[in-house]
């Protein structure tokens, strides 16, 4: 029995139909990625743009100028910490990596006579065997690969910001000269409310970072615990992701605690609790008289979806891109009148 030309046509579509989706799915992922690289490049354009009003409101230096000016700062304060603290940093970076699963393996054993969790203990490979897949000497090309990638997509990042913060107006008015001359004002309005709270966003996080990285860093410091400068730096840069990076910053020294004495862990949990409390009930509550806030829920429902379509890029610009989004949702579907209200009603609270 032959196959008949209406199940050959009816395969044929599904088929297409498969494809298609396919297509459509994989264009809509590249256009995500796309939408985070031109994202970073706005935040990079609103960092610039803030370095810069020192020099344009202070010392009254044009806006091109300032810009050039505060780019030199950046750089030489950049070289000026890595001079100081790279040698330093690179021999605890190294001392981490070779420091972890040993502190992994210390762990098990310690908690190898507990009842119930040596089963639980002795079927996970050793975290040697668990990092010896993803490690840069058996996959060299992937490794390299994904460096070029991070790289390739600092420098786009850096100079997309760099010429947005230098000539903000022709971007600005190329843009809304695409638009109904009715909606050119609204978007104008946008615009100015987006820049308005993103570098608010931007340096009031920043500030946090800084509070958090020396408070941990010293506190590991005077707790004896290795690796002070290193996990104090790792918990500065993870708090950038609001909620989330706190938690992964605590692990490394919870790790290395535990292979030290039950009372170091609960010095480095208490280290940790505290710098959060002290990020959440006085230093929060400081910066929000002044930067925007961000509702957790909504926050942390962000997180998890730009994590799984982007990865750790994707869950590093979810905030500040809920931070334009919130700022379109006042400008677009409140109005400036219920928008004045939201925040009357906000502050209240």
């Amino acid at each position: 029995m032959g196959i008949s030309k209406n199940f050959i046509l009816k395969t044929l579509l599904v088929m297409t139909l498969a494809l298609g989706f396919t297509s459509i799915g994989y264009g809509l992922f590249l256009a995500f990625r796309i939408f985070l690289l031109i994202g970073a490049g706005v935040l990079a354009a609103v960092f610039f743009d803030s370095l810069a009003y020192p020099f344009k409101h202070y010392l009254k230096v044009p806006h091109k100028a300032a810009v050039g000016l505060a780019i030199i700062f950046l750089i030489i304060v950049s070289v000026a910490v890595a001079v100081g603290m790279v040698p330093q940093l690179k021999g605890q970076i190294d001392i981490f990596i070779k420091a972890l699963p040993d502190a992994w393996e210390q762990l098990q054993s310690k908690l190898q006579g507990i009842e119930g969790l040596n089963r639980l203990i002795q079927e996970p490979k050793s975290p040697r065997e668990w990092l010896a897949p993803f490690s840069i000497f058996s996959k060299t090309g992937d490794f390299m690969e994904t460096i070029g990638n991070i790289l390739s997509a600092g420098v786009i990042t850096f100079f997309m910001g760099l010429y947005l913060s230098l000539e903000p107006d022709m971007y600005r008015q190329g843009f809304l000269k695409l638009l109904p001359e009715t909606q050119q004002e609204r978007w104008q309005s946008f615009f100015e409310v987006a820049r308005n709270d993103l570098g608010k966003w931007l340096w009031g996080r920043f500030l946090s970072m800084s509070v958090i990285g020396v408070s941990i860093g010293v506190g590991l410091s005077v707790l004896g615990l290795p690796l002070a400068l290193f996990m104090g730096l790792l918990a500065g840069v993870l708090s950038f992701i609001p909620y989330i990076g706190p938690l992964l910053s605590a692990v490394p020294p919870l790790l290395f605690a535990l292979g030290d004495s039950p009372e170091t862990v609960l010095w480095v949990g208490a280290l940790f609790l505290g710098a959060q409390l002290l990020e959440s009930y006085v230093l929060t509550p400081l910066i929000q008289k002044r930067a925007v806030s961000l509702p957790p829920a909504l926050t942390l429902g962000f997180l998890s979806v730009f994590s799984v379509c982007a990865g750790l890029i994707g869950t590093a610009l979810a905030a500040p891109l809920l931070v334009l989004i919130l700022a379109a949702v006042r400008v677009f579907y409140l109005g400036s009148d219920q928008q004045d209200q939201a925040f009357a009603s906000q502050d209240s609270n």
